[in-house]
């Protein structure tokens, strides 16, 4: 019977780098039942195969939408195996994906299925913020990157003991370019009054951390948030204010006095 022994697909390729990637499926079959064989490969959905070869018949059909390089086939003398693996050339973001390789014979059959991603790295993370109606928005904006990364907001508040919090309930909404990348903005609003300190001492350190998942990428970007600082309402300030008032009284009673008893004599 056909069994599908081992799948070759590259997991990780930076976009544009590479000038092919190889793409095998080694397979066992029997060579009395199995020469009739059939290999495929499919990509996502997709129901035409990318590439398909059909041993017996010398017959190789490729895909024009995925730039599979003609008449490709591995150094092997096997004529059952040598067509199983084909190349794409110069993988772009958009074939992203998973791929399935199927093989067939009349009287079996066996697939397997990998993805293989195209990166392209942000060209920039930057960190900013706006003050709206006493609330602070900060946004973390990252542009071309693919796949979507992952992105964490943290928020420090100032003090002697650095303590660095993952900022809960973000937002996110993202723009697909045409060449694949994506443009993509992550927020949060919180309350200016969530960002005071008392006689504004010291200030808070907020931070957007990138990373994009499968390979070594990540990227920070940070920016300090200087607090309004908040009057202290300290014990006894109703009663000096009091105390004040009386004692502006007591002088103006007395100076009023002295001007009658001037104007009397």
């Amino acid at each position: 019977a056909v069994n599908i022994t081992k799948l070759t697909i590259p997991d990780f390729v930076k976009n544009g780098t590479e000038e092919s990637v190889l793409f095998d499926c080694e397979y066992s079959y029997d060579k009395r039942e199995d020469e009739h064989l059939v290999v495929k490969w499919f990509f996502e959905d997709d129901p035409m195969p990318v590439y398909q070869w059909i041993p017996k018949m010398k017959s190789k059909i490729y895909s024009e939408k995925y730039r599979v390089i003609k008449d490709f086939e591995l150094d092997l003398d096997d004529t059952y195996t040598k067509g199983r693996a084909f190349k794409i050339e110069n993988p772009t973001t958009e074939l992203s994906g998973k791929y399935r390789c199927q093989v067939e014979s009349h009287t079996s059959s066996d697939s397997e299925e990998d993805s293989m991603i195209v990166y392209v790295l942000p060209s920039y993370v930057r960190l900013n913020y706006t003050i709206n109606d006493d609330t602070v928005r900060f946004v973390c904006e990252i542009d071309e990157v693919h796949p979507l990364p992952d992105v964490i907001l943290y928020q420090e508040a100032p003090g002697p003991v650095k303590n660095k919090t993952v900022i809960e309930d973000i937002e996110e909404t993202f723009e697909l370019e045409e060449d694949g990348a994506y443009n993509l903005k992550v927020y949060v609003d919180i309350p200016e009054r969530n960002l005071s300190t008392k006689n504004g001492d010291g200030y808070f350190h907020f931070e957007c951390e990138v990373t994009i998942d499968g390979i070594n990428y990540k990227k920070t970007a940070g920016i300090p948030f200087f607090p309004s600082p908040v009057a202290e309402k300290h014990e006894g300030d109703d009663s000096d204010t009091g105390a004040q008032s009386m004692c502006a009284g007591s002088i103006y009673s007395i100076v009023f006095l002295l001007i009658v008893a001037f104007f009397l004599t």
